[in-house]
């Protein structure tokens, strides 16, 4: 599945002081994980996206 988002974002990772962005209309690889998706940029960098989320941050596009 796609990913694509629907406004720019960015994700904090406080444990590992990490921060991603990810803008407006970029499309990132989806992994359905039950209540979530899991999120990856072709680069590898990823994240979890709450499904409560889809239609407000980001719209899955593709299965």
């Amino acid at each position: 599945m796609i990913a694509r988002f629907l406004q720019d974002i960015v994700v904090n990772d406080i444990e590992k002081n990490m921060e991603m962005d990810i803008d407006k209309g970029e499309e990132l690889f989806a992994i359905d994980r039950g209540n979530f998706y899991e999120l990856r940029k072709p680069n590898g960098w990823g994240t979890m996206a709450p499904k409560e989320c889809e239609g407000k941050y980001y719209e899955i596009v593709r299965d």
